[in-house]
């Protein structure tokens, strides 16, 4: 919950229209402060409030570890693929085929990729590392 929400309900103070909107129009300049594609106009009806401009999934609990913690097992899984290994390929595919069948966790271990070790998590650091890297020599070109 977003700590201007929480405060808001600690006080006791309701979430009034103009509040939300307001908050969301907040929250939007600031995330898209340096976007030179994108104008907000403070003016935008509250039912644009709830397009997905104006609402920042990244205040949902855990979004963010779930999408970065699915990041890093799809890059193990990938890496696993990739390294040409058939018995990778083959235990990828049944990987797929549990489906929502097992706790994915489960299903990721079928797949060779442990998510409860820190290793699928440290490997897609240095994917992200080497990008920084090569990004870095492009821009001192």
């Amino acid at each position: 919950m977003h700590p201007v929400f929480r405060r808001q309900l600690i006080e006791g103070l309701l979430l009034f229209q103009d509040f939300l909107h307001h908050l969301g129009f907040e929250l939007s300049s600031v995330s898209f402060a340096h976007d030179q594609y994108c104008t907000l106009a403070p003016a935008i009806s509250l039912s644009s409030f709830c397009r997905p401009l104006y609402f920042s999934h990244l205040y949902v609990d855990y979004y963010v570890f779930q999408y970065a913690t699915g990041i890093s097992a799809a890059n193990a899984l990938a890496q696993r693929v990739r390294s040409g290994d058939p018995a990778a390929a083959e235990a990828y595919l049944n990987f797929l085929k549990a489906g929502g069948s097992l706790y994915p966790l489960d299903a990721l271990k079928l797949a060779g990729v442990d998510m409860a070790t820190p290793a699928p998590v440290e490997a897609a650091f240095e994917v992200l590392a080497g990008i920084v890297t090569r990004l870095e020599k492009l821009v001192a070109e």
